[in-house]
């Protein structure tokens, strides 16, 4: 069965996870609803700090 493991993330119109920093952890980005694009990356001990590294991709309905 499911188990919850975090919450708040039915803020964000969209998420993809990924290595986008090449590190081999997975990386999470993701669209909020004011189209802001969040990048939270992985540093080994769980998701670091939201950096802001975008806006207005709100507009798009498909980002990844």
């Amino acid at each position: 069965s499911a188990v919850k493991i975090g919450f708040g993330w039915d803020a964000f119109k969209q998420v993809f996870a990924s290595d986008f920093s090449g590190d081999g952890k997975a990386d999470i980005l993701g669209v909020n609803a004011s189209g802001d694009l969040l990048y939270y990356p992985h540093n080994g001990n769980g998701l670091g700090d939201a950096v802001k590294i975008g806006l207005g991709w709100g507009t798009f309905k498909f980002v990844f």
